[in-house]
């Protein structure tokens, strides 16, 4: 009877969190991805009116993040294999960061069909330089 009685209560309650998850969609991203430049371009730039357009702004600054995040480890230092080419100033934020990678792909729309990581790398690399040849 107890059994019976915990199921009854158990099934209203699986049934709000199925109907709660969100739908799988046909179009679900698949990795590896092959983002080109004027992709990127393309979602950094998509209309802060609509929520679509607002997680592509956020994919946007979260993918140029990424990408900072990344040179910053790799150019660390010799431990890392690398040389420091790029410093970025302790307060930027993603939103400053995915600005300077629109301003630079607007500029340069002839490489725009290069991989976004590289075309990334290269404003912010053109934003933020180092100064002293020491790479500190």
């Amino acid at each position: 009877m107890k059994l019976r009685l915990f199921l009854l209560l158990l099934l209203p309650l699986c049934t709000t969190i199925v109907i709660a998850q969100p739908q799988s969609q046909s179009n679900d991203t698949v990795f590896p991805q092959r983002l080109s430049a004027q992709d990127l371009l393309y979602t950094c730039n998509a209309s802060a009116l609509t929520a679509r357009g607002r997680e592509r702004r956020r994919y946007c600054a979260g993918f140029i993040s990424g990408i900072e995040e990344l040179a910053r480890l790799l150019g660390a230092g010799k431990e890392y294999g690398g040389d420091q080419g790029l410093c970025m100033p302790a307060n930027t934020s993603s939103r400053h960061l995915a600005k300077v990678y629109t301003r630079y792909a607007e500029q340069h729309k002839p490489m725009l069909e290069k991989p976004a990581a590289e075309i990334v790398l290269r404003a912010l690399a053109s934003a933020f330089p180092c100064t002293d040849k020491s790479g500190n």
